[in-house]
């Protein structure tokens, strides 16, 4: 997954999110919203990953025209799935750049020039504290 660059100990809602999960009570409740944020995203990534998969398969030709056969149905397949992995990707790419211009209301996702440098939002900083527990877990 396309996370926001990484924290820095500088910005003050990562201190307030190291502050809570220094506390055991705030460390629980950090974790379930962690978590319940993570998975809702994953929720949203899916569900615009469907909606472009959808718009893709519809631009196509229609099956009937299609020759039939082991080697077209094989290619075929393999299109279908190139198309899904891109979809994803420009799915997750949509919605972390909807995250970090949030609080931007020129922010068109069409012009790169509309977009917020750097964003303080709080659920985007939950949401790349996830990302940073990830990274840090696998190296």
């Amino acid at each position: 997954m396309n996370y926001p660059a990484p924290l820095k100990a500088s910005n003050a809602g990562a201190i307030r999110l190291s502050a809570i999960a220094a506390d055991p009570v705030g460390a629980r409740a950090l974790h379930t919203l962690q978590v319940r944020a993570g998975n809702r995203l994953q929720k949203i990534i899916e569900k615009v990953a469907a909606i472009l998969i959808e718009q893709a398969m519809a631009t196509h030709e229609p099956q009937a025209r299609w020759p039939a056969g082991m080697r077209h149905f094989t290619s075929a397949g393999r299109r279908r799935e190139r198309t899904a992995k891109e979809c994803r990707a420009l799915a997750e790419d949509l919605v972390m750049a909807a995250l970090k211009n949030l609080d931007n209301p020129d922010w068109d996702p069409t012009l790169p020039d509309s977009r917020q440098p750097g964003s303080q939002n709080q659920l985007l900083m939950l949401l790349q504290s996830v990302a940073n527990q990830a990274v840090a877990a696998t190296d």
